[in-house]
């Protein structure tokens, strides 16, 4: 409020005096006119307040907010020129420098590495594409500060060598921050190389450890923009275990899954995260733990239909802490701290001491790592007790029973959202995705009322704002009428001190003004002074009005702020279901800005213009 505050302080001096400009323009110029020693003439004076009064608009309330643009343009420009100035991720390098941190050994500190290494004629022709390292890391470090790459830790992964062929499973195991994520991360160039190379051949898909979901249907979620393929998509859902799911909803694959899968349980987030990278048909494919967040059953279906069976021709890394994976591995890398410490077999690691001590690290782990979160998963479990148990039956056919579809049905008041009752059996309405409602024709008046209300009492608004717009009226009728007085009082003068000099005869000008039963002497100094602080006081009134006026249209979005505010923290849980957080918080910032910025002006406007 307190910005808001100052940039409506701002906003009220440039109305103040954009109303009150072109009488402080002829007051600036007449004074001028008077210095350089000339004489007040009504064709000068008048055919210069009929320009400056149609030259206002641009110079008194264009111009300060043309500056006030420039500075706020200045503040995004800097922004894009901080992006625009992050340093290049240039593939086609060939070379790189080394530093010595660990990395490299202080002798080689000024040498060059090559990128890729240059393969003979002959060899590289006697290599079969099946042969050839879909990708290949060698002594490859990466970090996340480019800025400062020697610190320790900056630096993500050290000396990495690692070579995958096509049918090839390779799967990484590792405590909790090892640098296995920063590994897929790495071939997907997220990290910053600093020493070595990496190779990368043919198309990555890649599903993060957490599945990210974006608001509309479970459909697009899969597709993610690529074309329909009927086949190819029925086989991503149905190794997904997704079939089931399905067939429980009224809309099927259409239905909507909310703003970032709200309305999604946790297995079938991941799973559908899953269906998006299989749907890919890529060549390398980077799975960063997509088995954690589903029951065990529903684990071995996907790992044995979807990444054994499915990918066994494709390129795939593996990130998992569950150890009864290694042994479909093809290749087994261990890590710790960012490195390699042991590859190979799973039953010639199983014979040193190094696999004992890796196993024991990353059970240990990822026990500590679910004891602290289970901490809100006990508190989320009370309201979704009934529909944790999707993704808990494993058919004997390969095929997924889910008892439940958890969040996307919506149960009757007494049940919490979310819960499918397999004795019943049958499908309860589902959550809808509400569409955002706009209201499409004339404003009805009470919302114009309730906006006022929100500025102050009716009748006070309206008695002051009467009285702010009759006094500033009557200030600017006075200051014409007063210079139409003493322009015609300095011609009479003019043709006084003229008749004055040709008998020698040197008298001051009296002007004898008559007000009703009043009259008043008046020298030309006296019309001058009578002026200048008529143009004065109807400028500190002006300022006065539209500080006034601002101060209860930031009022009024305070008021409209608080009452919605109120109507949704006291809504129904559902609502935020229905509802994308995005388009709440959209409520709160953009359209209170309308109101802060572009309504202001037009009621402004509206209101004086009016009155």
């Amino acid at each position: 409020l307190s910005k808001v505050s100052e940039n409506s302080a701002w906003q009220s001096f440039v109305m103040g005096t954009y109303w009150a400009s072109a009488k402080l323009v002829i007051l600036f110029a007449i004074l001028c006119y008077l210095i350089s020693g000339y004489q007040l003439s009504a064709e000068r004076i008048f055919v210069a307040a009929a320009l400056y009064n149609s030259s206002r608009l641009p110079i008194a309330l264009f111009l300060p907010f043309a500056f006030q643009s420039i500075f706020e343009c200045r503040v995004s420009l800097s922004r894009l020129q901080k992006f625009l100035e992050l340093e290049e991720y240039d593939e086609s390098d060939t070379t790189d420098k080394i530093i010595a941190d660990g990395i490299a050994n202080d002798e080689t500190h000024n040498e060059k590495m090559p990128l890729l290494k240059v393969k003979s004629e002959s060899s590289v022709s006697s290599i079969s594409d099946d042969e050839k390292p879909l990708v290949e890391l060698i002594n490859y470090s990466s970090t996340w500060n480019a800025q400062n790459p020697a610190h320790e830790d900056a630096t993500v992964l050290r000396n990495i060598s690692l070579s995958v062929r096509r049918g090839q499973l390779v799967v990484i195991a590792g405590a909790v921050g090892s640098g296995k994520s920063s590994l897929l991360l790495s071939i997907l160039r997220e990290t910053q190389r600093t020493w070595g190379s990496l190779r990368t051949r043919g198309r990555v898909a890649y599903t993060s450890q957490e599945a990210w979901i974006f608001p509309g249907t479970i459909r697009d979620n899969i597709l993610f923009g690529n074309p329909y393929v009927k086949s190819r998509y029925d086989k991503a859902v149905e190794i997904c275990a997704l079939k089931q799911d399905f067939s429980q909803l009224p809309f099927g694959d259409k239905s909507s899954v909310g703003d970032r899968g709200q309305s999604l349980s946790g297995g079938q987030k991941a799973r559908i995260s899953l269906a998006r990278t299989i749907y890919q048909d890529a060549d390398i494919y980077l799975l960063d733990d997509p088995l954690s967040a589903v029951d065990p059953a529903v684990g071995r279906f996907l790992f044995d239909r979807c990444i054994k069976k499915h990918l066994r021709s494709k390129a795939t890394i593996l990130v998992t802490h569950q150890v009864q994976h290694l042994q479909s591995a093809d290749l087994v890398i261990l890590m710790r701290g960012g490195e390699i410490v042991a590859s190979g077999d799973l039953e010639e690691l199983k014979q040193t001491q190094i696999y004992n001590e890796i196993i024991q690290e990353t059970e240990k782990s990822y026990n500590m790592q679910r004891t602290e979160s289970e901490g809100g998963a006990n508190v989320r479990s009370i309201k979704f007790s009934i529909s944790e148990g999707t993704d808990n039956v494993y058919s004997k056919n390969d095929s997924l029973n889910d008892l439940t579809h958890s969040r996307l049905s919506l149960p009757s008041p007494s049940i919490s959202a979310g819960s499918y009752s397999p004795i019943a059996g049958k499908q309860e309405e589902e959550l809808p995705y509400v569409e955002e409602d706009r209201a499409q024709g004339a404003v009805p008046w009470r919302v114009y009322f309730l906006y006022i209300r929100a500025m102050a009492h009716p009748w006070i608004l309206a008695l002051l704002m009467i009285l702010f717009a009759a006094t500033v009226q009557a200030f600017t009728n006075f200051i014409d009428w007063w210079l139409n007085k003493w322009t015609n009082a300095a011609e009479l003068a003019t043709k006084q001190y003229e008749k004055a000099e040709r008998h020698a005869v040197h008298e001051e000008y009296v002007d004898h003004l008559q007000l009703g039963p009043f009259t008043f002497r008046e020298t030309l100094t006296d019309y001058r002074n009578v002026f200048i602080a008529m143009v004065c006081t109807l400028v500190v009134a002006s300022i006065i009005r539209a500080f006034w006026f601002r101060l209860t249209q930031v009022t009024a979005s305070r008021v409209l702020h608080d009452m919605m505010f109120q109507r949704v923290v006291g809504t129904r849980i559902i609502f935020f279901d229905k509802n994308p957080i995005g388009r709440i918080l959209n409520r709160f910032s953009k359209d209170i800005g309308t109101l802060d910025d572009q309504l202001s002006f037009s009621f402004f406007d509206f209101a004086m213009v009016r009155i």
